[in-house]
């Protein structure tokens, strides 16, 4: 058998710690998430920085081949006269030689090197100190030369730090005589890097530090032979200038060195700051929220199992009870787990009434009540009850039903004997009351006899007196007509109109002591349906209310107004008003604004209470509306007729 969902089952006691725990470490992944989002950002910069950095060097480099390139092409020609000419003399060198060196414009001189020693020099002025070297003798120039000779071609050596002073770019061509194919030397073609640099513009790139190196043999960048190696940054943009038998890299970065921080970056983590926030704060309010309603679950679990007045939660389709205090199960005198399972009727001492109309709207609004049952004890003795319910809807777990039963069984056996207490006295006064005023009147009559004035003023006291006794006794004998329902309505159609005159032609001398006269204004023809002498009782206790309160010489206004289903005949008086902290209690019974001994009005604080009871039992109701100080304006709600 399937257990039954409990909303007041508690959850684990690991609740509280996993929701800590959810607002610890959803706050700091998004932290971590926020911070690689802002490193990738600045990654992604740095790419597209070191792209265009790139970009801008490819350039340098594909000019600097071109130059290099340029300059060696030209020598070329000379390799071909000299292997045409092996015996060629300095003089026939030199013209050829001035020729070639227009076409490369960085290239500083051109030698040539019969049997591997320089011979042959153009220009001869200020590269005296070369001519006569043996290639074989030169330690840090024979690797280069012999690597020219065994390949058969072109072959860079540098830079190197030439005789005639300066550093330069050597290109050695090995020459072939043309009949024999032999040996004959070689050439050897000196540029000028200086020149050569400034030709590609290399020490002029705005914002760009470059950097010149020797390739290593592993593919890394060695020696730097121009620029600062003090000043190289870290990672630059590596560019491979190829060169013939010595590579060079082209290293290359910003001057300033690359971004720490990507513009916008201030913007994007104000942004993610921001959304960390409100992320955060959509972690913690909900989670803060679980947290009071666990401890208002908490709360209203000590309530309930502590509270003094009976409560129970039953299934709203079948009304069996999933959970029962010990309030309620002590006032049925039997352990809360027995009555678990057990649905409502089981306990009842008769099936529920069918629900009115008025209570399934109430139902379907959430709650229900107050209304009355009786429960069976333990003894199957019944036990007097006042109960409300409201309707919970807890989603997956079902509907439920708040059931709040308070014991109302001593409130009613007191109410029952102050009923029967009341129904006696009023009886046996009422005989005896009766025979007095008689007596009195007679005697006030002067039929018995000529008073003394003294005498017959006391008479006169006596008699009002013994009126409002028998006012009284009247009002106490309808009050409990009322509550035993013992008070027949004959409720047929009557004439507002005629109601209206009547009742206050029967108050016309109530007022006259004060000067408070009733006026009537605007009457309707309509008929209600009511008890025709009920309704003239519910209107005298009105108007009597209206005069009794209002100022010397004032007046009372009696008035009506139609609805669709309903006409309201209004009172106005324009005395004190009613006191803001008496208003809620106007209608109770024997409620007066002034209860003291002192008190200017008389009256025994029934008659608002009857009438209210009247207007009940005849389908129709009474109410008010009161500023204080501005006087009191009551009405009747009689229904018309369907």
């Amino acid at each position: 058998m399937l257990e039954k969902a409990n909303p007041l089952r508690s959850r684990s006691d690991l609740f509280v710690p996993m929701v800590w725990l959810l607002r610890i470490a959803i706050p700091v992944l998004l932290s971590a998430v926020l911070f690689f989002a802002d490193q990738l950002y600045l990654l992604q910069y740095q790419e597209e920085e070191r792209e265009e950095v790139a970009q801008s060097v490819a350039e340098v480099k594909w000019h600097l081949e071109s130059r290099i390139l340029q300059n060696i092409q030209v020598v070329q020609g000379l390799n071909a006269s000299i292997a045409t000419e092996p015996d060629m003399t300095q003089q026939r060198f030199a013209e050829l030689a001035r020729i070639i060196l227009r076409g490369g414009p960085q290239l500083r001189n051109v030698g040539a090197a019969p049997g591997l020693v320089m011979k042959l020099m153009y220009p001869m002025k200020g590269n005296e100190a070369v001519i006569g070297l043996d290639f074989r003798g030169l330690e840090d120039q024979w690797g280069g030369v012999r690597q020219a000779i065994e390949r058969g071609e072109l072959v860079f050596a540098g830079p190197v730090n030439l005789v005639q002073g300066g550093q330069g770019l050597i290109g050695r061509i090995p020459v072939y005589k043309e009949n024999s194919g032999e040996l004959w030397g070689l050439i050897s073609a000196v540029l000028d890097l200086e020149k050569l640099y400034q030709s590609v513009g290399l020490d002029d790139l705005n914002g760009l530090s470059v950097w010149l190196a020797k390739e290593n043999s592993d593919g890394e960048p060695g020696e730097i032979f121009w620029g600062e190696a003090s000043s190289l940054i870290n990672a630059p943009v590596i560019n491979r200038i190829y060169i013939p038998g010595n590579n060079w890299l082209l290293l290359a970065g910003p001057e300033q060195g690359w971004s720490r921080q990507a513009p916008g970056t201030p913007l994007l983590r104000a942004v993610l700051i921001l959304f960390w926030l409100l992320l955060s704060a959509a972690v913690f309010w909900p989670t803060r929220l679980m947290l009071r309603e666990r401890q208002n679950q908490q709360h209203f679990r000590a309530l309930f199992q502590f509270s003094p007045i009976g409560m129970a939660l039953k299934n709203w389709h079948d009304g069996q009870f999933v959970a029962v205090n010990p309030a309620m199960a002590a006032m049925l005198e039997i352990e809360p787990k027995a009555l678990l399972g057990k649905r409502e009727e089981d306990i009842q001492l008769s099936p529920p009434n069918p629900v009115n109309t008025k209570r399934k709207v109430e139902f379907k609004q959430g709650y229900s009540g107050p209304f009355e049952r009786q429960y069976l004890n333990r003894w199957q003795q019944p036990v007097e009850t006042r109960c409300y319910e409201l309707l919970v809807d807890e989603g997956s777990k079902g509907r439920f039903v708040w059931l709040v039963v308070e014991d109302v069984s001593q409130q009613k056996r007191t109410e029952r004997m102050q009923q029967e207490f009341i129904s006696t006295v009023s009886h046996e006064l009422r005989t005896p009351l009766t025979s007095i005023a008689g007596s009195l009147g007679l005697i006030a009559s002067g039929k018995l006899g000529e008073l003394p004035e003294k005498v017959l003023n006391l008479i006169n006291i006596a008699m009002r007196n013994t009126q409002n006794l028998h006012l009284l006794i009247n009002d106490l004998l309808d009050l409990e007509k009322l509550s035993t329902g013992n008070m027949s309505m004959n409720i047929e159609p009557v004439s507002v109109r005629s109601v209206v005159q009547e009742t206050a032609e029967s108050l016309q001398h109530y007022g006259q002591d004060k000067g408070v006269s009733v006026r009537m204004l605007q009457l309707t023809d309509e008929y209600v349906m009511a008890d025709e002498q009920k309704l003239k009782q519910a209107l005298k206790n009105l108007l009597s209310n209206g005069i009794k309160f209002s100022p010397q010489n004032g007046r009372v206004e009696v008035y009506t107004e139609i609805s669709d289903k309903s006409v309201r005949i209004f009172v106005q008086d324009h005395g004190s008003g009613i006191p803001k902290q008496f208003q809620t209690r106007i209608f109770d019974r024997f409620a007066q604004a002034d209860s003291s001994d002192t008190r200017e009005k008389g009256g025994t604080g029934l008659g608002l209470a009857i009438t209210r009871e009247l207007m009940e039992r005849m389908g129709g109701s009474v109410g008010f509306t009161s500023e204080p100080g501005d006087g009191a304006l009551f009405w009747l709600e009689v229904p018309l007729p369907d």
